[in-house]
């Protein structure tokens, strides 16, 4: 095994999806998986922090549904900056991460008419992505390899 597949095996491992056959894959088709993947987490950090600011009141700390949302949206943050991590620096990874979570917050508010009373079409079209993302990360890597492969002349 090579040192980058080494470094890609324990992000994976970090995020559990160390099963995943990207490990085996060429750098150029690793670096494309990975930041697919990171973007997916990066799109659920922006879809679980909204909802938390659409959903639960602001003096609700105690609430735990709220406490359990803001707990995943800050996992699925930080699994995108490990995951961007693999071919730059943390800096740049978090960089990189906070833009994309920003577009993706975006894009989201402009679906719903900036309109946080609207927050139940991006229920609708990112909470069963988002569970899956963040549940079953392996499926999610093993369908973005394929994409990539599919896609790809390497």
């Amino acid at each position: 095994m090579t040192r980058l597949s080494k470094t890609v095996f324990y992000v994976f491992v970090l995020v559990g999806a160390a099963n995943s056959q990207v490990v085996s894959a060429n750098p150029g088709t690793m670096k494309r998986v990975l930041d697919d993947v990171s973007v997916e987490y990066a799109t659920c950090a922006a879809y679980f922090e909204i909802v938390v600011g659409a959903v639960f009141d602001e003096d609700a700390d105690t609430n735990t549904l709220k406490q359990q949302y803001s707990q995943v949206a800050h996992a699925a943050r930080e699994k995108a900056i490990v995951i961007a991590q693999v071919f730059r620096s943390r800096e740049l990874a978090e960089k990189i991460t906070k833009s994309r979570v920003e577009m993706a917050a975006k894009s989201m508010l402009d679906d719903i008419g900036n309109d946080l009373a609207n927050v139940e079409i991006l229920i609708s079209e990112h909470l069963e992505a988002c569970k899956r993302t963040m549940d079953d990360p392996s499926t999610v890597l093993d369908e973005k390899y394929a994409e990539a492969m599919h896609g790809s002349t390497d």
